[in-house]
């Protein structure tokens, strides 16, 4: 037993020493990787938002009940969070990879370059303001409209607001 105890300790602590020796070329391609899987979720959803078949008459009546300027807030914002949650464990994993990769020492510029450009443009606020003018919204609009099948995956939200 004490000698396939200490081999597993022995095989943790190599590949954990094999694990902080990595080169800069792993480094980038470990940050490439992550990044063009985000990007290939992106363009998944995408696909799947274009793709998707305009709303029924019944949900275009329902979303005729309400004031026009709420609902396309309803509309823009849901879409946008629904796009989100269609590529949000491709995003996670980038930003695994950002997090753990933004203070390594040894890091090939560009993919220094990248991280920063990365960086830069996560954190604009833009979901901060998206989900303000969201729960501004009268809660009685939102709980009906978030209840609604057609908008509880990707969806073009400018297709349905030309369709009303």
């Amino acid at each position: 037993m004490t000698v396939r105890t200490n081999l597993l300790a022995t095989a943790l602590f190599a590949a954990s020493a094999a694990a902080s020796a990595q080169s800069p070329g792993d480094y980038h391609l470990y940050f490439t990787e992550a990044f063009t899987q985000y990007g290939q979720s992106v363009e998944d959803c995408e696909t799947l938002r274009e793709t998707k078949q305009p709303p029924s008459a019944d949900v275009l009546q329902e979303l005729r009940q309400y004031d026009p300027q709420n609902v396309r807030v309803f509309l823009v914002y849901n879409d946008y969070k629904r796009m989100q949650n269609c590529s949000s464990d491709a995003a996670t994993q980038l930003l695994i990879a950002t997090g753990s990769l933004k203070n390594e020492g040894n890091l090939l510029e560009e993919t220094r370059q990248s991280i920063e450009a990365l960086e830069e443009t996560l954190f604009l606020g833009t979901d901060l303001d998206y989900e303000m003018k969201y729960r501004a919204l009268p809660t009685a609009i939102r709980n009906e409209l978030e209840r609604v099948d057609y908008f509880q995956t990707p969806y073009n939200a400018f297709s349905v607001i030309d369709e009303l």
